[in-house]
């Protein structure tokens, strides 16, 4: 996961501005929106076309006001990206987003690239399992209060819960719910889940690059529920 800051541009004209992105159809955007415009250099002055463009579909991208991060859309790459003069062209569907629209200013866009387990998930829920930790639960490990960051805490906590059961293999059991799962497996969820929030691919380096470690504890939580001859 990776993300950038960028100026949102409220017009549809597919012609974007520095370091702006916007979508090719106005509020509300579900089942309107098809195509995302993404300046090659974000509002920082760092050139991300060539990162941007090795998105491929599936990928799901967030965009949230950073003033208010309830304010959002969630969309997800439908083909490949197609590069112009200035800008990259994203063909998108959007899912999901927030009552009120996003406003022109400062937003930060998420880029997550989709993950088998996660496609498996939209195509056969039953066959993964829901979401191991609530909403509630989340919240208080992340030590949140308020509901601004709501969205923001439920997908992570879907790719986090999806994540651990793919780690599990043939040893992940579909039924399990919040309330039923091991507390070892919830443990490694919420694990999983701090390190999403926090480590959102803009402070990776020498001092932060964490995840070997994170994924150490998470094995050694998920030891007991997990079959090494399946890694």
């Amino acid at each position: 996961m990776i993300s950038w800051p960028f100026t949102f541009a409220v017009g549809t004209d597919e012609r974007v501005g520095a370091s702006e992105l916007r979508l090719d159809a106005p509020p509300p955007y579900v089942g309107a929106v098809t195509r995302l415009y993404v300046a090659n250099l974000t509002t920082d002055g760092l050139d991300v076309r060539r990162a941007v463009l090795a998105h491929p579909p599936g990928t799901l991208i967030w965009i949230q006001g950073r003033a208010d991060g309830a304010v959002y859309a969630a969309l997800v790459v439908t083909a490949a990206p197609v590069e112009h003069k200035g800008y990259v062209a994203i063909p998108v569907r959007c899912d999901e987003a927030s009552a009120e629209p996003l406003a022109a200013g400062s937003v930060e866009a998420f880029f997550l690239p989709a993950a088998p387990v996660l496609v498996a998930l939209a195509v056969a829920p039953d066959a993964i399992g829901p979401d191991l930790v609530t909403l509630d639960t989340g919240k208080v490990h992340l030590h949140i209060t308020g509901t601004a960051y709501d969205a923001d805490v439920t997908q992570k906590i879907a790719s986090a819960s999806g994540a651990i059961r793919d780690y599990l293999k043939d040893r992940n059991d579909p039924t399990w719910t919040p309330a039923t799962a091991p507390p070892w497996i919830v443990a490694a969820v919420l694990l999983l889940l701090a390190h999403l929030y926090e480590h959102r691919g803009d402070s990776f380096g020498p001092v932060n690059d964490n995840d070997d470690r994170v994924w150490a504890a998470i094995g050694q939580l998920c030891r007991r529920s997990r079959d090494p001859a399946l890694a």
